[in-house]
């Protein structure tokens, strides 16, 4: 089953597309096949025509189109055969949803289909631990207010969030 990890943060500019660029490289390195999906790719990935048009056309991209273009693209990453998967702020979508104005509502019934969706892969999520938690002192903290709760997507999922030496 191939590994998507996607790296996420609550900030542009914080180093996740470095972070993935490199840990790309050392997989390549380590003899795994994969492929490394960049944030500015999402408007030209061919699974994403759907959303980069409506987001071109509106300015914001329905739920339904976005949960498409995504099971678009793990039916091509799991036929890519690849072993692993890096995707830069891809997944988890939490930041751009909240950004578009959907209601926790909303985006609680779509990380219920995004579950359903990557059910083909084996997804992680990662925070590196050098990026403040998107909750507490200035994010939203939708992801983390549901991270490992009992039916709850994201813990479904897997939320990692490596600690910092010496942070208990």
């Amino acid at each position: 089953m191939t590994v998507l990890i996607s790296v996420w943060g609550a900030s542009p500019g914080v180093g996740k597309s470095t972070l993935c660029d490199g840990l790309s490289r050392w997989l390549a390195g380590a003899g795994l096949r994969g492929d490394h999906f960049r944030e500015e790719e999402v408007l030209t990935r061919p699974q994403f025509t759907a959303v980069a048009e409506e987001f071109k056309a509106t300015g914001r991209v329905r739920l339904q189109t976005l949960i498409a273009g995504t099971a678009q693209f793990v039916d091509a990453v799991v036929a890519s055969g690849d072993d692993v998967v890096i995707t830069d702020a891809l997944v988890p979508f939490v930041p751009t949803l909240l950004a578009m104005g959907h209601g926790e509502e909303a985006i609680d019934a779509f990380m219920s289909d995004l579950t359903e969706v990557l059910a083909q892969v084996r997804p992680v999520i990662g925070i590196p631990p050098w990026i403040p938690p998107p909750s507490g002192g200035g994010g939203n903290g939708f992801l983390r207010s549901r991270a490992g709760k009992a039916g709850s997507p994201p813990g479904r999922i897997g939320v990692y969030r490596q600690r910092p030496a010496g942070d208990g």
